[in-house]
């Protein structure tokens, strides 16, 4: 579902960040996910019938609309703050920093165990 629901999304994500902001972009990406996990979790106190899968579907929906939003940033940032000759660069940087958490916690499952 993250994978195909926000190819719908990214152009409108790119212009809505174009017009009104980087900022406003963040904070609507932010609300669709957190209120998509909100609506994750009624899934949970459902009983694991059909209204769980329901609420487990349109809060993963919601989540994954979330998603554009946020991963349209980095652009945005290089077209804005950096020149020409260094957008490569940032683009990359910003874009490899969404999975740093990820890439951190794997790097202590080995480094622990030391």
């Amino acid at each position: 579902m993250f994978s195909v629901s926000p190819l719908f999304l990214y152009f409108p994500a790119m212009w809505l960040c174009d017009k009104v902001g980087i900022s406003s972009c963040i904070i609507l990406g932010s609300t669709f996910q957190v209120v998509g996990l909100m609506v994750r979790l009624m899934a949970l106190g459902g009983g694991g019938g059909v209204d769980s899968y329901f609420f487990l579907f349109a809060g993963t929906l919601l989540a994954a609309m979330g998603s554009p939003f946020i991963s349209d940033v980095p652009a945005a940032l290089a077209q804005r703050w950096f020149p020409e000759t260094e957008r490569t660069t940032a683009m990359s940087l910003g874009a490899i920093a969404r999975f740093q958490p990820h890439f951190d916690s794997h790097c202590n499952a080995f480094l622990y165990p030391i």
